[in-house]
């Protein structure tokens, strides 16, 4: 299964050349300046990750060699990049319910397809030699998208390396006319796009005050400090007066679902599910029936620090928040998923406005898991070191053409007036801490700028990966440099920020295990779904050939038959009972019932019909069954006289 993926593909679309060139010219003068003073970074965060032609080789050879495991293609991307989901299973896995694994919708973290891969073998593997996943793949379907945005990730692998989540739709921004003209720009020259800080006495960010790497957001307790700008790595190509408001590519995947949409957004598409890939999953989901639930590894997180209910927010009619029903067992969920991994709890994630997984639990009515796949642990009572500040004094191509800059204070960021938009090209994630700082106080209450101590919890995160990756020998921060920007003349604009992928990516070599750990999460999820029965069954002689049939039916998982949620939206399909059988003509009820949802750990509900026996038979035959497509199938067979049981086959 070819991916057919080039740098061609991304830069060097019309509307893209000049910007490339200019890139270009920008980088080869920055590196003549620049020569014996700053290099490219030696490592590479992608370094033993596979690209999207190793990823569809992988699926190609597992479909090739084992019997549990089939392709499907589901769409085709702008890009012309097939969406290939690979499911996991036995018999007529399209009519089992299904666990959705999501996986490589954030391109930057490319991780996650790797993670997705690696569980899929594992998963494989473990069936074939007749252990636990055996049982549940006869049960159960599981099926998995290793790259949800094939034409994102694909920019992960393109010159220069950059941070974006974008799939390949033109998009014109900024509405001038003009499609893709203004993106971030690689002026240094060292083969990747970071971020560009700005002095600015009315920024939103500071340095950490124990660690000038790190950028926190300002505070009360930080007045008197030096305040930045924070863009990234680029100029004013197009001279309109904004930096990078119009980068390549268009739809985050993870921003063009209906759920909290946000509309206007440049990343979140021109409307909702606009793109192929988007389109295709949310068809997946409401029209196959059988999605019992979805877990995405990605950068989103509801189980680190999981969602919970709101009396106040569950009476409004859209409901934003989970309901309290359902957080009963959506918590040890997250319990278990936090014990196994181990995971810090003070793990950044991205704000879920047009995001997959919320869509799966607040419109589809399924539950959905967020899973953030790698933290590095925290510890900032150790803190980094911080780099001296070296001035380097760089022009750039333009202020060597001689092009006319103003002199006033530079042209506004897109990202000062749009913060989604911000998020999106810095990476930078607001943390609750920032929140809750208050006027004379510090982020932990202690008094405004008192910095003798490391009780400074902004950019706690941040600081965990640089203390990681130095404990790897990784350099996985560029330094703060001075740049001479021809945009902000007489401004100290300064080039640095981490590497590309370095925040959000784990070393090769930890995939397995985290494969491993996330695989034993979706087999307790599996193990936890609701589980039908039939548990009580009787067939009442009443005279005159009548007949009393009572029938019970019990959910024996442990988890509730359809969400509240699911009730609240109506879309997860109902328990139907149906009777089938001969010698008997039905007297009172339906043949075909619809159930109530059921409570988990044993939520039983009774049924009852009357029959009467034709008079050509001696004795009657009734099979009753109850089923779902999400939640699976029970029967069960009585005769007059006898009975035969067949529960959950397929």
């Amino acid at each position: 299964m070819p991916y057919p993926v080039s740098a061609n593909d991304f830069f060097w679309s019309r509307g893209l050349r000049h910007v490339v060139l200019l890139s270009a010219l920008s980088g080869i003068f920055a590196g003549i300046v620049l020569a014996g003073v700053a290099t490219a970074n030696a490592w590479d965060p992608r370094e033993g990750f596979p690209d999207l032609d190793q990823i569809g080789q992988r699926m190609d050879a597992l479909a090739a060699k084992s019997d549990y495991c089939r392709l499907e293609y589901l769409a085709k991307t702008r890009g012309h990049r097939p969406l290939a989901l690979i499911k996991l299973g036995t018999g007529r896995v399209d009519q089992k319910p299904t666990v959705l694994l999501v996986a490589g919708a954030d391109a930057e973290q490319f991780s996650s397809a790797a993670i997705a891969l690696s569980l899929t073998e594992q998963v494989i593997s473990d069936a074939e030699s007749g252990g636990p996943w055996k049982e549940n793949l006869d049960r159960y379907t599981l099926c998995l998208l290793p790259v949800a945005s094939p034409d994102a990730y694909a920019k992960a692998w393109a010159a220069p390396r950059w941070e974006t989540s974008r799939n390949s739709r033109p998009w014109d921004e900024d509405g001038d006319g003009r499609i893709d003209e203004d993106g971030p720009d690689d002026l240094d020259g060292d083969g990747q796009i970071v971020m560009m800080r700005i002095a600015d006495a009315e920024g939103d960010w500071v340095e950490h005050p124990h660690d000038h790497r790190v950028m926190v957001h300002f505070e009360a307790g930080d007045v008197g400090r030096p305040r930045y700008r924070l863009i990234s790595e680029g100029v004013d190509n197009d001279h309109d007066g904004t930096v990078n408001e119009d980068p390549p590519g268009g739809t985050a995947f993870n921003r063009n679902f209906p759920f909290d949409y946000p509309f206007f957004a440049g990343d979140a598409g021109p409307w909702q599910v606009s793109d192929p890939e988007t389109q295709a999953l949310a068809d997946l989901v409401l029209h196959q029936g059988n999605i019992a639930a979805v877990v995405v590894l990605g950068l989103e997180d509801n189980m680190l620090k999981p969602w919970t209910p709101e009396a106040s927010a569950e009476a409004q009619k859209v409901k934003k928040r989970i309901l309290a029903d359902d957080f009963v067992y959506f918590d040890p969920l997250a319990k278990f998923y936090r014990e196994r991994t181990g995971f810090s709890q003070d793990a950044e994630s991205r704000g879920e406005g047009g995001s997959f997984y919320a869509w799966a639990y607040f419109h589809a009515g399924c539950w959905a898991f967020a899973a953030r796949t790698w933290v590095p642990a925290s510890d900032t009572n150790q803190p980094g070191q911080t780099p001296s500040h070296e001035t380097l004094e760089v022009s750039s191509d333009q202020e060597m053409a001689g092009e006319d800059v103003s002199e006033s204070e530079g042209p506004k960021s897109a990202q000062d007036t749009n913060r989604d938009a911000a998020e999106d090209q810095q990476h930078v994630i607001r943390e609750d801490s920032d929140k809750e700082g208050t006027a004379g106080k510090g982020a932990n209450g202690g008094q405004a700028g008192d910095t003798n101590k490391d009780n400074d919890k902004r950019g706690a995160f941040q600081r965990a990966v640089l203390a990681f990756w130095e404990s790897q020998g990784k350099e996985a921060f560029v330094p703060w440099r001075r740049y001479k920007h021809p945009d902000f003349p007489g401004r100290e604009v300064e080039i640095g920020g981490f590497l590309p992928g370095a925040q959000w990516n784990p070393p090769p070599d930890l995939v397995d295990e985290l494969a491993e750990k996330h695989a034993h999460f979706v087999a307790h999820l599996m193990e936890s779904l609701p589980r039908l029965r039939i548990a009580r069954s009787s067939l009442e002689p009443l005279g005159g050939g009548l007949y009393r049939l009572t029938v019970e039916v019990e959910n024996v998982g442990r988890m509730p038959t359809v969400p509240k949620m699911g009730e609240v939206n109506g879309q997860p399909y109902p328990i139907r009972v149906e009777l089938a059988g001969e010698g008997w003509e039905l007297i009172q009820g339906f043949r075909k019932t619809l159930l109530d949802p059921l409570p988990g750990g044993g939520g039983r509900q009774e049924l009852r019909w009357i029959l009467r026996r034709r008079d050509d038979v001696s004795r009657l035959r009734v099979q009753i069954t109850a089923q779902s497509p999400h939640v699976g199938k029970a029967s069960k067979t009585i005769e007059s006289s006898a009975e035969r049981i067949s529960e959950n086959t397929w």
